[in-house]
């Protein structure tokens, strides 16, 4: 789902801007592979939220069934902080630090 506007991005390295999609923030999160990384997001209640994680973590899964697996928009992360499973919505991100680059997502 996304929120109208239009995402913009200032690369870290270039300092370019660009419009960005939802299939251009795919491919970002697409790159980081087994690394920490910050996001930045606007979470359901409207506060914001950063969180240090990390995608791919299995070790603490007990189980089940994805209850996000149908919703595209969600990305399910390991929380390093608070040591739990957490999701945030693509549509609702403001930042992302992965790989010494940082992109910055306005609408």
């Amino acid at each position: 789902m996304y929120r109208g506007g239009g995402l913009r991005y200032y690369g870290g390295v270039t300092n370019g801007e660009m419009t960005m999609n939802l299939q251009e923030i795919d491919r970002i999160l697409n790159t980081i592979e087994d690394e920490f990384f910050t996001v930045q997001f606007e979470k359901k209640d409207g506060t914001e939220r950063t969180m240090n994680c990390r995608k791919g973590v299995t070790k603490h899964l007990k189980g089940g069934e994805s209850t996000i697996k149908n919703n595209p928009d969600l990305v399910s992360v390991y929380d390093v902080q608070a040591k739990a499973y957490r999701c945030f919505a693509k549509s609702r991100l403001k930042r992302i630090k992965a790989n010494g680059v940082e992109y910055t997502f306005s609408e």
